[in-house]
C-alpha cells in the first residue's frame, strides 16, 4: 500500500485547532443522514441567487478510473473514493490532505466504489477484491482490513458502508456473477464480524420455499449502493437487488425472496424484522438498488424506495404495505419477459433508479428523484445457463436502445402524485439534494450540473463540468460560506458519456453574494 500524506497542518486544518462545525452543516454519511434523507437545512444558496454560483476550486482524485461515489464531509474535510483510491480534501480550497492507493491482494472483480462511512475518527470502505478497510481519518493510515467476500467466486464490496453505534454495516456485491447476497455487521474498532444475514435464504431459513431446488445457491440478491438506519428504533434497512440468473427465470421458479425487496433487520443482532418485496420473480434485471428513505408524512412513518423498474414506491412502516407506486421514467409492459428473438423493455437494465435515492424535502413533503430513461432489448438464451465462478450468470443478454435520457421528478410523498418533472438530455445517475433555500441540485451523465427551484422545477442554473456526474452532489457550510461539491469524471461503467479524470469540483457564491465575511 502506497500512502501519500501531507498538508494536514499546512492548510490551516489542524484537527486539534479547527473550531467544531455544527452537525447540520456537515455531510457525515452517504445520504447525509442515516435515515437516507438527502436534505440540507442550509439556505444561503437559494432560489434567488443560485444562478450566481461559480466554481471555487477543483482537484483530480486519480489519473483514471470511474467515479460514482458519494463524498462525505466531516470536520472540514471532504472524503471521497474512486475505484481503489481514498482521498481527503480541504473542503474550502480543494487542497490535498492525504491520498491512499489500495493495492488489491487478489484479482479484483469490478473496480467500482460508492464511498466511505465515518465513525469516531475512522473511515471504512469496500474494495474490488472483497475487503473492508479502515483508515485513520486524520492521516490516511490503514487501521485494519478484513476479507469479507471471496473474489474467486465473484464476490466484491462496492457499496458505501454505513456506521452507527460502534458498528459498520456492509453487504456483498456480485449478483450478476451468481453470488449469494448477504448483509454483515462489523465491530468498528477491530473489524470483528458481529453477524451475517443471508439475503438469499437457504434450506430452513425464512423464504427458502420461494426458490426452486438449489437455485438459491447462486441466487444473486446483492447490494451495491448503501443502506439506511432508524437510529431510534435500531433498525437497518437493506435494499436488495435482482435475482440470478437475471433473465432465465425458469431455472429459479418462485417469488425469489429477498430479491427486489426492502429487508429490515435488527441492527444489533441481524435478526429479520420484516420485509416487503416490490417485484416478485424478476426476469428483467431490475432490483431495489438505491437506499431506502425513512420519513414521517402527516403522522405516518413511511419508506420511499426507488427501483430499477422505473417506479418510486411508498411503503407504510406499520402495515408493511405499498401505499403508492409512481412511474418516474418511461415504463412499458411490466410483464414483458426476455425472448430468444429479443424483447424491448422500458426501463432497461440501467433503470429507472440506479444507485442513488430520491431526496425528501420535509418542508413540502415532496420527494425529488433523478432517474434513467433508457430502454433495452433483452435476449433469452435458448438453454439454461450453467454457473461458473467469476462468469456472468444471466441466461441472456441485453442491448441498449438508443442513447438514453433522464428525468428529474417531484412527487408528493403523501399521495404519490407527480408535482413536476424535467427531462434531461442524458441519464441521471447522480444523487439529488434538496435544501432549505428552495433549490434542488443534481447532474446528468453528460456532465451538466443543474439547480432547480424545488417548488415548481424551474431551471435556475446549469453548469457544464466536462465530466460525467454519476456520484454524490452535497452541500455544506464552513464559517459563513455555503458550498456545493460535486463529483465529475468517468461515470457508470456501462454508459458512454462525457469522461475525464475523477475530479471533485466545489462551487460557492461570490463573496458578497449571501456571504457575511470576505
Amino acid at each position: 500500500m502506497a500512502i501519500s500524506v501531507w498538508g494536514v497542518f499546512s492548510h490551516g486544518l489542524s484537527f486539534a485547532e479547527t473550531a467544531p462545525i455544527p452537525v447540520d452543516t456537515e455531510w457525515p454519511s452517504y445520504n447525509h443522514r442515516l435515515n437516507g434523507v438527502r436534505y440540507s437545512d442550509l439556505a444561503q444558496i437559494n432560489a434567488d441567487n443560485a444562478s450566481q454560483l461559480e466554481e471555487v476550486c477543483r482537484i483530480e482524485l486519480a489519473a483514471m478510473g470511474s467515479l460514482s461515489a458519494g463524498p462525505i464531509l466531516v470536520d472540514g474535510l471532504l472524503y471521497v473514493t474512486t475505484d481503489d483510491t481514498t482521498v481527503a480534501i480541504n473542503a474550502q480550497d480543494c487542497s490535498l490532505i492525504w491520498r491512499v492507493q489500495y493495492v488489491a491482494e487478489q484479482a479484483e472483480i469490478l473496480p467500482n466504489n460508492r464511498g466511505v462511512a465515518y465513525w469516531a475518527g475512522r473511515l471504512y470502505r469496500g474494495t474490488g477484491d472483497g475487503r473492508l478497510v479502515s483508515y485513520d481519518a486524520r492521516t490516511g493510515q490503514e487501521a485494519w482490513r478484513k476479507k469479507i467476500g471471496d473474489p474467486l467466486i465473484g464476490e466484491f464490496a462496492s457499496a458505501a458502508p454505513v456506521a452507527w453505534n460502534g458498528m459498520v454495516f456492509m453487504g456483498i456485491s456480485g449478483g450478476e456473477l451468481g453470488v449469494r447476497g448477504r448483509m454483515m455487521a462489523f465491530d468498528a474498532a477491530s473489524g470483528r464480524k458481529l453477524w451475517t444475514f443471508d439475503l438469499i435464504p437457504g434450506p430452513g431459513q425464512p423464504g427458502a420455499v420461494t426458490w426452486a431446488g438449489d437455485s438459491w445457491k447462486h441466487g444473486g440478491g446483492a447490494t451495491w449502493s448503501s443502506y439506511s438506519i432508524d437510529e431510534k428504533a435500531g433498525e437497518l434497512f437493506v435494499s436488495v437487488d435482482n435475482p440470478a440468473p437475471a433473465f432465465y427465470g425458469k431455472s429459479r421458479a418462485g417469488d425469489n425472496l429477498f430479491t427486489d425487496s426492502v429487508v429490515v433487520l435488527d441492527a444489533k443482532s441481524g435478526r429479520l424484522l420484516w420485509h416487503v418485496q416490490l417485484l416478485k420473480h424478476d426476469r428483467r434485471d431490475y432490483g431495489a438498488s438505491a437506499p431506502a428513505v425513512l420519513m414521517s408524512v402527516a403522522g405516518r412513518s413511511l419508506i420511499a424506495q426507488g427501483s430499477k423498474d422505473g417506479h418510486l414506491y411508498i411503503v407504510d412502516r406499520r402495515t408493511h404495505r405499498v401505499v403508492s407506486r409512481t412511474a418516474v421514467t418511461t415504463v412499458s409492459d411490466g410483464d414483458a419477459s426476455p425472448t430468444t428473438r429479443g424483447t424491448v423493455v422500458c426501463p432497461g437494465i440501467s433503470g429507472g433508479f440506479l444507485y442513488n435515492s430520491p431526496s425528501f424535502d420535509p418542508r413540502t413533503e415532496a420527494l425529488i428523484s433523478g432517474t434513467v430513461d433508457w430502454c433495452s432489448t433483452l435476449y433469452l438464451d435458448p438453454t439454461p445457463p450453467q454457473y461458473a465462478p467469476r462468469q456472468e450468470f444471466a441466461g441472456g443478454r441485453q442491448e441498449h436502445v438508443g442513447t438514453g435520457s433522464g428525468w428529474v421528478t417531484s412527487i408528493s410523498a403523501a399521495t404519490g402524485k407527480v408535482l413536476w418533472k424535467f427531462q434531461t438530455a442524458a441519464p441521471v445517475f447522480a444523487a439529488v439534494t434538496t435544501t432549505a433555500g428552495g433549490v434542488t441540485f443534481t447532474g446528468d451523465h453528460d456532465g451538466r450540473l443543474y439547480g432547480f427551484r424545488s417548488a415548481d422545477g424551474a431551471l435556475l442554473w446549469e453548469h457544464q463540468t466536462a465530466g460525467s456526474i454519476a456520484g454524490g452532489v452535497i452541500t455544506y457550510q464552513i464559517g459563513s460560506r455555503q458550498y456545493l461539491a460535486v463529483t465529475s469524471g468517468k461515470g457508470a461503467l456501462s454508459a458512454p458519456a462525457a469522461a475525464g479524470p475523477p475530479t471533485i469540483i466545489i462551487f460557492g457564491l461570490d463573496h458578497g453574494v449571501g456571504n457575511t465575511s470576505p
